[in-house]
């Protein structure tokens, strides 16, 4: 089996010689599904790239915060995701690879039986099905992606305020402690 997890299907010499026999041969309805499918895939495809872009972005901010209560179920939450875009990624590759072993099939039993074998070898519902299913799954993912980078905000904020309190706090202790000290002095030179 072929492994289409880093190719574009359009790139298969395979799905490109089927693509021509569909249009040499007027099959346009079944060419417009065909192509329909393999664009679906593609923009799954890039989808999973910017959710992964997103993920590593998230995993870059979330190093960089100390240690807490909500980092700890921020890293959970990503953890999470991690696992369903893996699983996203894996089924869609099974989907790729499934079109292109389908897509083999078809040119072999067209090149053995002709042009009428295609509509039975090559059933893109069950294909699309799957497309379907990876889709759902990542609009999932995108969604806890939002939640996710909505608590780190709102943790950086909680944190940037902390700080911003702490600074305050320690500029009016210091000040406090340099007072009593310069009430100090003017009464040494006063004596």
């Amino acid at each position: 089996m072929e492994d289409t997890q880093k190719t574009s299907l359009n790139d298969n010499e395979n799905i490109q010689e089927f693509i021509k026999i569909l249009k040499d041969n007027k099959m346009d309805t079944f060419l417009n599904d065909f192509k329909d499918t393999l664009a679906y895939a593609s923009s799954l495809e890039k989808q999973l790239d910017k959710i992964t872009g997103e993920l590593e972005y998230l995993n870059e901010q979330i190093t960089k915060m100390r240690e807490n209560p909500v980092k700890r179920a921020v890293k959970g939450t990503i953890k999470n995701i991690e696992n369903k875009l893996n699983k996203a990624k894996e089924l869609l590759n099974n989907v790729k690879n499934n079109i292109v072993q389908n897509v083999n099939k078809a040119l072999n039993d067209v090149k053995q039986r002709g042009l009428y074998s295609i509509n039975s070898t090559l059933n893109f519902l069950h294909i699309k099905d799957g497309l379907n299913k990876i889709q759902k799954t990542l609009n999932a993912v995108e969604n806890q992606i939002d939640k996710a980078v909505k608590e780190l905000e709102s943790l950086d904020k909680q944190v940037q305020k902390t700080s911003v309190i702490k600074d305050l706090k320690a500029k009016k202790k210091e000040a406090v402690m340099k007072k009593p000290v310069e009430k100090e002095k003017k009464a040494e030179i006063i004596i």
